[in-house]
């Protein structure tokens, strides 16, 4: 099977979100002004795996958010271990503003082994306020980013 060679400048941003409603909102609002935005659906499968590891072994810079929630920050973790992604827009102080805003409910699921090695401030903070925070609930924040 041939493999499809993907070519971006070198140094060209790549965004990366967790639902599909980001990218919807994004086309709507932004059309072809928005960035480079690559949707992983949920927990990245094989092929947005390699879709993204295609992107950075070509020079792609990519930045990676998803839901505050548990599986959000498995997600984010997940995409820095494998594919390099920094986190984009997930610090505590991101966590706290969308809560602040946002009707979101608690965090559901198990806690685990949740971890965010990008911000040590922001388990803690999830743990404490117990409510996440969805992607839905910070378009805002993500479009203006993904406009500039």
């Amino acid at each position: 099977m041939k493999r499809a060679v993907l070519r971006v400048d070198p140094g060209t941003t790549v965004h990366v979100c967790e639902n599909p409603s980001v990218v919807e909102a994004a086309a709507d609002a932004l059309g072809g002004r928005c960035a480079a935005l690559v949707c992983a659906e949920g927990v990245p499968s094989t092929a947005a795996l390699e879709l993204l590891r295609g992107l950075a072994a070509g020079g792609a810079r990519l930045l990676a958010h998803a839901d505050f929630d548990w599986a959000g920050l498995r997600i984010v973790g997940q995409l820095a271990a494998v594919v390099g992604a920094s986190p984009w827009r997930m610090g505590v102080t991101d966590y706290r503003a969308g809560s602040a805003a946002s009707p979101s409910g608690p965090i559901l699921g198990a806690v685990g082994a949740a971890s965010a090695g990008w911000d040590a401030e922001l388990v803690a903070a999830m743990r404490e306020n117990g409510r996440a925070v969805l992607e839905e609930h910070v378009l805002t924040a993500l479009l203006d980013e993904l406009s500039s």
